[in-house]
C-alpha cells in the first residue's frame, strides 16, 4: 500500500487510511469500529535527536496486538516506517522559523475498520444472505510537536504518586502485551482532584491492591542495588521500559518481575517512571510519603546525564 498525496499546505497534515489529509480534516467514519466499540491498537512514538525512535520495537508490539485482535493490517513496516518520515518531513514545514529542530510525538492507530451493521453498507443488504465483504482495517497516524520544556520540572524535582482507588483492568480481560484504546480506566484516575499533570500522578493497582502502573508510565523501583518491576501480565509490554532494561543490563544489573506492594514502593531505595514522551520520570513521594529522601536518585540521575540528554533536543 502506498499513500496518496496532495498538494503541500501550511496546515500540518495527518495520514487517514493511506491517504495524507490536513490535520484539521483528518476522521473516521462514526461506523468505524474503533468509535464504535474501541476496536483499536495503538502506539505512541516519539523522535529522538530528529529519528523516530524504537520503531521496530513499537511496531512489533502493534502486530502482537493485531494478531491478538485478528485484525489484518495490510500495510507493511516499511510502509508505515515511510508514511510517518513523509509525514514529519510535511510537518517540520510547519513549525515556527528557528523552530525545526524539534522533537515529535507521533501517534499510530489502527481500528477494526467500517461495520457492516451500522455503516452505509447496512442499507445495501437485500433479502437473500448475500456473503460479508471483507474486514479492512484503517491506519491513523499524526504528529504533533513534543514540548520537552514542559518536562524539565519533574526531571529537576520528581513526581509523586498518589493510589488511585481505580483498578487496573486484569489481564484475562484485557491482555497486556499490546497498547489498546481501552483507556476509560486511566481516564477515570486522572479525574481525582490529586491530579496534576507531569508533577502528581495515579498509581493504579490490581484487583489483589499490587501496584501495577500509572495512566502513561511504567513503574520500576530499586531496592538496594536490585531492580523490580510489577508482573508483565499485570501491566503493558512497555517498550521503554525494555529500553531502560537493556541500559541497566550494560552495566551488569537486571530487572526482577514480581509482585510489588504500595509499602515496597513507600521503602524503595528509588522508584522511577519509564514512558515513551519523556523517556524516564523520578518519583520523590506516594501520599504524602517521602521516597529517597524526596529527591531524585542517583538511578535516574545517571541515566538522565547518559541516556535522556542525548537523545533530546531542546534540553540543557
Amino acid at each position: 500500500m502506498s499513500a496518496s498525496y496532495r498538494l503541500a499546505t501550511s496546515e500540518p497534515w495527518a495520514c487517514v487510511g493511506g491517504r495524507f489529509v490536513p490535520l484539521s480534516e483528518a476522521a473516521v467514519p462514526i461506523w468505524d469500529l474503533g468509535f464504535l466499540q474501541g476496536v483499536t491498537i495503538s502506539e505512541r512514538l516519539r523522535t529522538a535527536r530528529g529519528a523516530v525512535w524504537l520503531l521496530p520495537e513499537h511496531l512489533r508490539r502493534l502486530r502482537v496486538g493485531l494478531a491478538c485482535c485478528g485484525l489484518n493490517l495490510v500495510t507493511t513496516d516499511a510502509e508505515i516506517e515511510s508514511i510517518i518520515a513523509e509525514l514529519l518531513r510535511r510537518n517540520r514545514q510547519c513549525l515556527p522559523a528557528g523552530e525545526y529542530e524539534r522533537e515529535f510525538s507521533i501517534s499510530l492507530a489502527v481500528t477494526g475498520g467500517d461495520s457492516s451493521a451500522y455503516g452505509p453498507r447496512a442499507y445495501q443488504r437485500s433479502s437473500s444472505h448475500s456473503q460479508a465483504s471483507p474486514q479492512t482495517c484503517r491506519l491513523v497516524i499524526h504528529a504533533v510537536p513534543l514540548d520537552v520544556a514542559t518536562f524539565v520540572p519533574a526531571y529537576r524535582d520528581g513526581v509523586q504518586l498518589f493510589a488511585s482507588p481505580v483498578r487496573e483492568i486484569p489481564h484475562i480481560c484485557l491482555p497486556k502485551s499490546f497498547k489498546s484504546r481501552n483507556r476509560l480506566h486511566y481516564w477515570l484516575a486522572e479525574q481525582d482532584p490529586r491530579y496534576k499533570p507531569l508533577r502528581v500522578l495515579p498509581l493504579l493497582c490490581n484487583l489483589a491492591g499490587e501496584v501495577c502502573e500509572t495512566p502513561t508510565c511504567s513503574l520500576l523501583i530499586r531496592e538496594g542495588e536490585q531492580f523490580f518491576a510489577p508482573p508483565p501480565e499485570d501491566v503493558l509490554s512497555g517498550v521503554t521500559l525494555e529500553f531502560i532494561e537493556r541500559q541497566l543490563n550494560g552495566s551488569g544489573r537486571t530487572i526482577e518481575r514480581q509482585p510489588i506492594s504500595l509499602e515496597r514502593i513507600k521503602s524503595a531505595s528509588e522508584v522511577l517512571l519509564t514512558t515513551t514522551s519523556a523517556i524516564l520520570f523520578p518519583v520523590v513521594g506516594i501520599d504524602d510519603w517521602a521516597i529517597g529522601g524526596g529527591t531524585p536518585g542517583p538511578t535516574f540521575r545517571s541515566l538522565f546525564e547518559r541516556v535522556v540528554l542525548p537523545l533530546t533536543l531542546g534540553l540543557t
